[in-house]
């Protein structure tokens, strides 16, 4: 059984996608994106989210 775990987006009161609950990755990779270093876990396990739908963030 796998688990899953919400990723949480920070963004400025004025972004365009400031106002939505929920976003999509699809949403996220048209705005340039602040993530951790490359060495981190976190960011290769986002960047492999995105990868996995044929995304590439800015």
């Amino acid at each position: 059984m796998g688990s899953s775990s919400p990723l949480v987006c920070l963004m400025a009161q004025d972004h365009p996608l400031a106002g939505e609950e929920r976003i999509t990755l699809e949403q996220v990779a048209r705005h340039p994106m602040i993530g951790y270093g490359t060495y981190a876990i976190q960011q290769r396990m986002i960047d492999g989210m995105f990868t996995d739908r044929g995304l590439t963030p800015d």
